[in-house]
């Protein structure tokens, strides 16, 4: 799978995971200001390729205006897009069939 992650300000507070049930399969890299960096994972097989995608906010205050990241599948399909809002985190189905 292939990950874009856009940042803009204070983009060492920003990050995510992606988990198969409770089990962490993956956690991103530090991020720097003014960034988009792509990221490709092969992941260990999930029941019907169901993962969870958990964005995160060390600092607590949501993620900076223009923020998001992107998760795209096998085959350059896009299965997600999505930005932070809320305040600490934020938990998404992430489903990769």
């Amino acid at each position: 799978m292939k990950i874009i992650k856009k940042c803009s300000s204070y983009a060492n507070e920003e990050s995510f995971k992606i988990l198969s049930g409770s089990t962490i399969l993956k956690s991103s890299p530090s991020f720097t200001n003014n960034e988009q960096r792509t990221l490709e994972y092969c992941l260990t097989a999930s029941t019907n390729s169901q993962y969870t995608l958990r964005l995160i906010d060390s600092y607590g205050d949501s993620w900076s205006s223009g923020a998001w990241v992107a998760a795209y599948g096998l085959y350059g399909n896009a299965v997600f897009k999505n930005f932070l809002t809320d305040a600490t985190g934020g938990v998404h189905p992430l489903p990769l069939l």
